[in-house]
């Protein structure tokens, strides 16, 4: 996400995403070490669209079709502009939503850090 442009495909359905900061994932891991077996889904309580995230990372969004986005996507990476290539891209159509999981809140854990935290976090 350090470009000064994010390509993003062309759909009908808003893209979000969630990012979860190190040291939540730090929490969740240390007291998951003596949770019960299971699945547990870590991650934040919120989510950015795209276009929220490119406006905190001071970024244009621009929007192509699924076809020539990845295409775009494959010779940015290749000349190094850009850290995800054409197949990365052409997931982004799809994104998945994790929702909380309510046995790793049963033990205690929540989020300290927002999305919008993590991002601003990672910009310095």
């Amino acid at each position: 996400y350090r470009g000064k442009v994010q390509l993003l495909p062309r759909v009908s359905h808003p893209l979000r995403v969630q990012l979860l900061h190190e040291d939540d994932l730090g929490s969740a891991f240390r007291l998951l070490l003596d949770a019960p077996a299971g699945a547990y889904n870590v991650v934040p309580d919120d989510s950015l669209t795209t276009e929220e995230l490119a406006a905190l990372l001071g970024q244009w969004s621009l929007r192509l079709p699924r076809g020539p986005h990845a295409a775009l996507l494959d010779v940015a990476w290749r000349l190094g502009v850009s850290a995800f290539d054409g197949d990365w891209g052409r997931t982004l159509g799809y994104p998945a939503q994790v929702a909380g999981n309510a046995k790793l809140r049963g033990l205690g854990w929540a989020p300290r850090f927002t999305t919008r935290e993590t991002v601003l976090a990672t910009r310095g």
